[in-house]
């Protein structure tokens, strides 16, 4: 029997972020108009600040999960996103810069899984 599993992996990093803006219930709100425009579901969002200002926020999805690591001291900001399926993985990684507003981005995509896999 062939099963379809595929997925998409998306790790990003933003530079040059005047502010990270650790407000909880800001970033909830981004998060949910992101899951909502890529075709996500949002199963449990957390987030925890650290006392340099920085926090990490964890978004666990139906489909998988976004991750947000915020440095204030070196204004970063590393975000893992992995999505299972068909859903558009890089339009978090646009919402989340137009939230962020960095001068410089790095992404690398990773396509994960394969179309064809033998299941026994």
């Amino acid at each position: 029997m062939k099963h379809r599993f595929k997925g998409s992996h998306i790790l990003a990093e933003f530079y040059g972020i005047s502010n990270t803006n650790d407000d909880k219930d800001s970033l909830k709100l981004c998060l949910e108009n992101c899951c909502e425009q890529a075709r996500l579901t949002l199963m449990k969002f957390d987030h925890v600040v650290f006392p340099n200002g920085g926090y990490t926020a964890f978004a666990l999805l139906a489909e998988s999960h976004i991750s947000i690591h915020t440095y204030p001291e070196y204004r970063s900001i590393f975000l893992d996103v992995f999505t299972c399926g068909d859903a558009d993985t890089m339009k978090i990684i646009d919402l989340l810069s137009d939230y962020y507003q960095p001068e410089e981005k790095q992404i690398k995509v990773i396509e994960r899984g394969n179309d064809n896999l033998n299941m026994q």
